[in-house]
């Protein structure tokens, strides 16, 4: 293995050192597969696996694609660290597989629904005039030019006082004492 380790990770290539790499490669294959029949009846280990297996193509990525020096795994290593966290926060330990797939179903709609906000406040952006009200302050809201729907999160009506919703509805039993039955609670724990 450190000779095709060797090899592999050469900064330049020539035909020769191509043609150590696989000599390297078919003697590590021999070496790994006596190894392998010796010591069948004592571990149940299985040797098929992806990185292993790699080895055997080394020398044509390294042909097709450059030296190894070009290109690594490195970089995407970090790309599962958000279901790592999710699987040491927010899992039970058990039956894992579903709960993560959940999980990360709710991450990639959470960021699908964060970068169409974030596209549709650039486009609307693009389209807005700069409105101001009767005291020449500048408007909050984004002012629409096309006909798309719009959810603005507030009250139509303008603010009101508690007296004169009182007021108001003075008619209605359900406003009598209207401040004593909903106690809204006041900044200090006291309530209104």
């Amino acid at each position: 293995f450190l000779e095709v380790n060797m090899y592999a990770a050469l900064e330049v290539h020539t035909t020769n050192t191509i043609r150590a790499g696989w000599h390297a490669v078919q003697a590590f294959s021999t070496y790994l597969q006596q190894y392998i029949t010796k010591t069948a009846n004592e571990s149940d280990k299985n040797w098929n696996f992806p990185k292993l297996h790699m080895s055997v193509h080394i020398f044509n990525n390294i042909e097709a694609k450059g030296v190894t020096h070009n290109y690594n795994t490195k970089p995407n290593e970090k790309m599962h660290g958000s279901l790592k966290e999710s699987y040491l926060m927010c899992t039970n330990f058990r039956d894992i597989a579903p709960q993560i797939l959940c999980i990360n179903h709710w991450q990639v709609i959470a960021e699908s629904l964060c970068r169409n906000i974030s596209n549709f406040d650039k486009y609307q952006l693009q389209n807005v005039d700069y409105v101001l009200d009767e005291d020449n302050s500048l408007v909050d809201d984004l002012v629409i030019l096309n006909d798309s729907p719009h959810v603005k999160l507030r009250s139509r009506q303008a603010p009101q006082t508690f007296e004169s919703l009182e007021n108001a509805h003075k008619s209605d039993s359900a406003f009598t004492n209207f401040l004593l039955v909903i106690q809204l609670p006041l900044p200090g724990g006291k309530s209104v």
